[in-house]
């Protein structure tokens, strides 16, 4: 079997299909990401913290982590050349 063979069995709707779906997962992370980071940033706000820290979603060896939102303190704010803890919100 050719490549040729292979592309007259896969109908030309499910390649546009697949090339669809495929742009819309690409194209619709970083709205997600941006999303999450200002919902992160008005729950920090709203609890009255002085900043927060959000890491969007991504892969890893191990397997997929979800993104995570930190509140920080006005002393966490400052504290330069490491990452604080905080509060975990999500």
């Amino acid at each position: 079997m050719n490549l040729s063979d292979l592309e007259a069995r896969i109908p030309s709707w499910a390649k546009w299909l697949a090339l669809g779906m495929l742009l819309l997962v690409i194209l619709g992370s970083p709205f997600k990401s941006r999303a999450e980071r200002k919902e992160c940033k008005q729950i920090c706000h709203a609890q009255g913290f002085a900043g927060f820290r959000f890491k969007p979603y991504y892969r890893e060896k191990t397997g997929p982590k979800p993104a995570s939102c930190h509140c920080l303190s006005a002393e966490e704010t400052q504290i330069k050349n490491a990452v604080p803890a905080g509060t975990r919100v999500f």
